[in-house]
This record gives structure tokens, C-alpha cells and sequence, in this order.
């Protein structure tokens, strides 16, 4: 039996962020929320998560910015 992939959603509007999760926990997916991208940098979950979506345009941190954070 394969371990579930773990997917962090990362989004600044709550709306959205509970719409992603749900879907995704629907699907069979662990999903983590998080309201910033300094949320996820700062969280002990991002070692464990598989893939990122992220909004793009967030007010403090960007998507882009996001992933060149988590590049280095």
C-alpha cells in the first residue's frame, strides 16, 4: 500500500485555502494550509510535503518569491 502524497496549499484568501483542502482531502491527498509563504518556510511540515500549490499574487510573499525560498 503507497503512502499518501502530502500536499501544502499556500494562500492568502481563506475561501480559497478551504476550497483547495477540501478537494484535495476529497481526492485522497494530506493536505497542509497555510495563510503565507513564511507560514510554510517557518512550519516543520514542509520537509514532508510532496508538491506546493501556491496563489501567486499573495500581499506579503509571493508564489515566486515562495519558490525561490525554497529553492536555496
Amino acid at each position: 500500500m503507497s503512502t499518501p502524497t502530502v500536499i501544502s496549499v499556500v494562500d492568502d484568501d481563506a475561501l480559497v485555502r478551504t476550497a483547495l483542502n477540501n478537494v484535495l482531502l476529497w481526492r485522497g491527498y494530506i493536505v497542509h494550509a497555510f495563510g503565507s509563504g513564511e507560514e510554510l518556510l517557518e512550519s516543520s511540515r514542509l520537509n514532508a510535503t510532496s508538491c506546493v500549490i501556491s496563489d501567486v499574487q499573495m500581499s506579503r510573499m509571493d508564489g515566486l518569491e515562495l519558490l525561490a525560498n525554497m529553492r536555496m
